[in-house]
């Protein structure tokens, strides 16, 4: 009877892989046609030579008997010590202290080893391998933020690059929007310089500048009428013309006795201003030292010394008199540009007239940071401003809080 040969069996003779003992039992012919047949009778040509590479290294391989023992032993040896460190505690302990290895081991041999199998090979389960593998991407991210869900983030070889460059001596007098134009320069980041600000700063770096030296307190008044501050700001209106307004103020409250606005720019505007706002609010009525802090300009002197004189108020000219500017009236001409002069559009000077005393009682009447939340007004007839003002206030809101809480489920 014929002996007829399995398909494998021919492509291993092929191969050369078969044993002498049983080649040598094949008839002369039978080999001398095996070598002649191409290998597509045995499969497909498509998978053939896709696996051409595959095939001539299992060749080799499977040529050199000593490394197939050896594998088998290594294979053997991996079993046993698998066994025996499968239920021990420093297997577990180790495997803990070094999760981002065995993720990144796992993640690189699954597509050989198969997935399972790498799980099982390192004794974790699935469960365990992707909450070690989502801390890992979370403790990649600077943000805390998982890199798999939020992708927008740059890299971390992005993120060391921002931190070298801002660590160079060579930039340290670099703002930081100096420092992100030479890196797009230099092609080293591509992102914007919002993005650029927000690493950075989760960084901890920044480029604050220098203390400035503090400026020296100014000078103060410890009740109303005691100081006043005198000054005339410029306001641009249509046409080109200048308004000149003048201002007088109280210097403990912040409180606007007076303003007056008027095309020139001389003495007797000042003066006008002056003893209405003097008038109006009592101060000839106080006994007590009264002063005025002004400029040394033309438009306080004249008949403005007369009427010091008379209301027996001493004049201080800023920086001449005294150490300190009179910035605290120049505060409060800004206050009232950008709250309300800037707001409206005056065409004619008696319209900004007309507005004026809307505009002072509404500044007198709002409440000012300076004074505690109290109003200018309310410190110019009396009141003292502190700190404390609202302390009962907020012990009425606990104990109102404390009565409408719902209880907490978690705490009961």
């Amino acid at each position: 009877m014929k002996k007829r040969y399995h398909s494998d069996f021919i492509l291993q003779y092929k191969l050369g892989l078969l044993p002498n003992d049983i080649v040598t039992e094949i008839a002369p012919s039978t080999k001398h046609y095996w070598r002649n047949q191409a290998y597509n009778n045995f499969f497909a040509p498509e998978v053939l030579y896709a696996q051409e590479k595959n095939i001539e290294m299992m060749k080799a391989y499977l040529s050199r008997r000593e490394l197939i023992y050896a594998v088998k032993a290594m294979y053997h040896v991996f079993l046993v010590v698998q066994e025996l460190t499968q239920q021990s505690k420093i297997w577990q302990k180790c495997a803990n202290e070094n999760k981002a290895l065995v993720v990144q081991t796992i993640e690189k041999h699954k597509s050989v080893l198969g997935f399972k199998r790498a799980l099982k090979a390192l004794n974790i389960t699935r469960n365990q391998f992707y909450t070690w593998r989502d801390a890992s991407a979370y403790k990649a991210s600077i943000f805390k933020l998982c890199l798999k869900r939020f992708p927008n983030q740059i890299q971390q070889s992005s993120v060391s690059l921002i931190r070298s460059y801002l660590a160079k001596e060579q930039f340290s007098n670099w703002s930081l929007a100096g420092v992100y134009y030479q890196m797009m320069r230099d092609k080293a980041i591509a992102m914007s310089l919002t993005t650029f600000y927000r690493y950075a700063r989760k960084l901890g770096i920044s480029r604050k500048p220098l203390k400035k030296k503090p400026y020296a307190r100014g000078i103060r008044a410890t009740a109303p009428k005691q100081l006043f501050h005198m000054d005339v700001t410029i306001l641009k209106m249509p046409n080109n013309l200048k308004a000149y307004i003048y201002v007088l103020m109280d210097n403990h409250s912040r409180f606007i006795l007076n303003a007056k606005a008027s095309l020139e720019y001389k003495a007797i505007h000042t003066f006008q201003n002056l003893k209405e706002g003097f008038d109006k609010n009592g101060v000839n009525y106080v006994f007590t030292e009264k002063k005025l802090l002004c400029d040394g300009g033309s438009e306080n002197k004249g008949v403005v010394n007369d009427l010091l004189s008379e209301y027996a108020i001493k004049k201080l000219v800023a920086q001449k008199d005294v150490h300190f500017s009179n910035s605290m009236v120049e505060a409060v001409n800004k206050r009232i540009k950008y709250d309300f002069l800037y707001r409206q559009h005056f065409d004619t000077i008696e319209a900004l007239q007309r507005y004026l005393p809307k505009m002072i009682d509404e500044y007198n009447n709002k409440p000012h940071t300076s004074l505690f939340g109290f109003t200018p007004k309310e410190v110019f007839q009396g009141m003292e401003p502190t700190k404390h003002n609202f302390n009962a206030h907020f012990g009425l809101a606990k104990e109102y809080f404390k009565q409408v809480a719902l209880p907490c489920d978690l705490c009961s």
